[in-house]
């Protein structure tokens, strides 16, 4: 998936954990556990929208919908993303399951249910109509089905990290202790990188250095951009594609 439908999946992790907490009123320790990992996910997805998706609106939006210009499409989102961690951070100075706490978690319901609705109507539109695939693959941002290979591909590879996807200090997932291990050990060798090229090869396509040593595999592109697995320590050139690492 693209940032876009990043985004998107984010949005709709949102809607259904607000809806697990309004299921759980009678279960206290589940609201509140519900209601911490939501509270993260909520600050994590703000500070990467702010990092990567706002500045490339910025750079070529122009408005969409009911929105006279990317600039003010920015402006409101940043604007709900305070209130929205005002409200979350609220909650976390009253007991679980007061109604003072239920007040807080009511508000930043209501906060982020607008928020991404206007977001929807507004910026990702504007997004999508303005910025070429090329461009949002320049960002970095892995399509899960074509950059990721199931069941051998890691986190730390996919450069995760960057987009605040996943937390070394915070909750715990399904493969934690290996993705801890391979951050805190520098275990990682090998990293999805935005290439350049005027002709670059089909996706999983074996890279070659200029002496025939395996590299890295190509994944996913559009245009001259693309993302290639490449070993961190590889910097040269390669045997058969004139292809440029752009970072």
């Amino acid at each position: 998936m693209d940032i876009v439908d990043c985004i998107l999946a984010d949005h709709d992790r949102q809607r259904r954990w607000f809806a697990a907490l309004d299921e759980a009123r009678d279960d206290l320790d589940s609201a509140g556990k519900i209601f911490k990992r939501l509270r993260d996910h909520l600050e994590a997805h703000a500070m990467a929208e702010e990092k990567y998706f706002y500045p490339t609106l910025l750079e070529l939006g122009k408005g969409a919908l009911d929105s006279d210009s990317a600039d003010e499409t920015t402006e409101d989102a940043i604007d709900d993303h305070n209130k929205i961690a005002n409200a979350a951070d609220a909650a976390l100075n009253e007991k679980v399951g007061s109604d003072a706490w239920w007040e807080c978690v009511d508000k930043a319901n209501y906060q982020n249910s607008a928020h991404l609705s206007e977001e929807e109507r507004q910026g990702l539109t504007d997004f999508r109509r303005r910025v070429p695939l090329e461009k949002r693959i320049a960002l970095g941002i892995i399509d899960g089905s074509r950059d990721a290979v199931v069941e051998k591909s890691t986190l730390d590879e996919l450069n995760i990290e960057k987009f605040n996807g996943v937390s070394y200090t915070k909750g715990c997932f399904v493969g934690q202790e290996l993705t801890a291990r391979m951050h805190h050990r520098g275990l990682g060798k090998k990293h999805l990188k935005v290439v350049q090229g005027e002709t670059l090869p089909p996706s999983h396509t074996d890279l070659k250095s200029e002496d025939s040593k395996l590299v890295g595999e190509m994944r996913s592109s559009s245009g001259d951009k693309g993302l290639a697995l490449l070993k961190d320590d590889f910097d040269g050139e390669f045997d058969e594609y004139q292809i440029r690492i752009l970072g």
